[in-house]
């Protein structure tokens, strides 16, 4: 038994039973559900940015291979198993092109007499594209 078990009867009275109660009329101009959800949408700012980078990707995945002069139906084998090469990031180091190749067998037709190194005789290497000056040990 607790303490509001013994509340007399007579200390219970309607609040507001003569008059109608109504709902309050709005001052703004109501705002549909698409507006309402671009507005929260906009006040974050990480959906803003990671949206803006999903559409620019999007966009580069249609405009990039219809500008494009590359042929991307043929395969090129000569060029295939490369390492990638980007213009601009090849002047400060990155994907420039070389890869760096540890003991691997040599192909005993290409040993240079004065350094004494050659290409390497692993099938997915192209002699045509290996420069010999950088070649070291």
């Amino acid at each position: 038994m607790n303490k509001y078990d013994k509340i007399p009867p007579e200390k219970f009275e309607f609040v507001q039973r003569d008059s109608k109660i109504y709902d309050k009329k709005f001052e703004t101009k109501p705002i549909g559900y698409f507006k309402d959800a671009m507005i929260r949408f906009s006040k974050n700012r990480t959906n803003v940015i990671a949206t803006s980078i999903l559409f620019v990707i999007i966009l580069c995945t249609i405009i990039i291979p219809v500008v494009s002069t590359r042929n991307y139906e043929d395969l090129e084998e000569g060029i295939s198993n490369l390492p990638p090469k980007v213009p601009f990031l090849e002047n400060f180091g990155i994907l420039d092109g070389t890869s760096k190749v540890k003991d691997q067998k040599i192909d005993l037709s290409t040993i240079d007499p004065e350094t004494g190194l050659g290409v390497p005789s692993a099938d997915y290497y192209t002699h045509d594209f290996i420069i010999m000056d950088t070649l070291w040990f």
